[in-house]
């Protein structure tokens, strides 16, 4: 039975077409189908390879799979942290935010996931220079460090923090020495273990997140840390004292809140910071400091990560939200490439056997 109530429905739905035609709307917009014209999706995330400085972009974010049908990507995981191996720079490690650890021993052409570490947050991962240690990786989870001897097929806890909400934010090894093993925490520790990470010592209490920690290969006991709003820290004497190095970073403001440094592989006393003042350079291991002159005015951007070329230091890289800016001449001059995911937090590596060759790890904004 027909009510009249359905025929008024159905003349009310009968003439949507022509009253939202003459009106300018869509059948879809009247009815919820998305309100707004949507756009193209975002561009993936994960790992963007350039074999030509910067010049062009491609996705490297195939994962292999004992599943032949399966085609799973890094395409939505967001990258945390990203390593070439020391001993082949082919090889790279990938720390993810909640998806785990991931490597690729073919220049990121493909990737595998870590089997046992396949979820949570990867802060830091430190890889020894001696040939003999290759498989040998440390990485920071949570409150823990973890150890494998076999490239990734078994982990050991090497540390463990009962103080649970507290994390394990960045690792270094001594390359003169790989047991020697340094670790910085949220709580501004400075751990140190002398035994490949069987035991651990607290050899610092810095107040403040231990952000960075970087060795040199040239100048063993020489470690700078980066302690988050609070600049720029050195110990000359393998981590038993620390000196801030800030003092002269003071009258460049914003350049206490560092978000990445490089150091001159040649020059250990060269150091340069990025920061949301810019970038600015020690020669003298932080004593003095210069900022180098950008396209971009002081603090009017966020500059995420800084690179250079291991063989010439004069070949620098710095990343924004959109942008790469490349110099050749130790930053007098820049020239300007667009980024392939524009607003995203980036990594960027220089492969130091053949430096045409760049990594970009990428994870959208607000979520690194």
């Amino acid at each position: 039975m027909i009510t009249k109530t359905t025929i008024h429905r159905g003349l009310i739905f009968a003439a949507l077409p022509l009253t939202l035609f003459l009106s300018g709307c869509s059948i879809t917009d009247f009815i919820g189908f998305g309100g707004q014209k949507q756009g193209p999706p975002p561009p993936p995330v994960g790992i963007y390879k350039s074999i030509d400085r910067g010049d062009n972009w491609v996705t490297r974010n195939s994962i292999l799979s004992a599943n032949p049908a399966a085609r799973p990507t890094l395409d939505n995981i967001n990258v945390q942290t990203l390593i070439l191996d020391p001993t082949d720079s082919r090889t790279l490690y990938l720390g993810s935010q909640g998806q785990g650890l991931y490597y690729s021993y073919d220049g990121g052409d493909s990737w595998w996931p870590s089997g046992p570490i396949r979820q949570g947050d990867i802060n830091a991962i430190a890889v020894s220079s001696a040939p003999s240690m290759r498989c040998t990786i440390y990485i920071a989870t949570a409150n823990r460090i973890l150890r494998t001897t076999d490239c990734g097929r078994f982990w050991d806890q090497l540390y463990y923090d009962t103080r649970l909400q507290e994390k394990v934010l960045t690792l270094a090894i001594n390359q003169e020495n790989p047991a020697m093993i340094y670790a910085g925490l949220t709580t501004g520790e400075v751990l140190k273990s002398s035994d490949a990470g069987k035991s651990w010592e607290t050899i610092a209490r810095l107040q403040g997140r231990i952000n960075r920690i970087v060795k040199h290969a040239l100048k063993a006991s020489t470690i700078y840390l980066i302690i988050e709003g609070r600049g720029f820290w050195r110990s000359e004497d393998s981590g038993a004292t620390w000196q801030d190095m800030s003092e002269d970073l003071k009258k460049f403001p914003g350049a206490l809140s560092i978000n990445d440094l490089v150091v001159d592989p040649m020059r250990p006393d060269t150091v340069i910071t990025a920061s949301k003042y810019g970038l600015v350079r020690t020669t003298d291991g932080g004593s003095t400091w210069s900022a180098l002159p950008l396209l971009t005015p002081p603090s009017s951007v966020d500059i995420f990560a800084v690179a250079l070329n291991p063989n010439n230091s004069t070949e620098l890289y710095y990343t924004t939200d959109r942008t790469l800016y490349r110099s050749q001449d130790a930053g007098k001059t820049w020239e300007t490439k667009t980024l392939p995911v524009p607003g995203a937090h980036t990594i960027l590596l220089v492969d130091p056997k053949v430096p045409t060759t760049q990594y970009l790890g990428v994870a959208r904004t607000g979520k690194k």
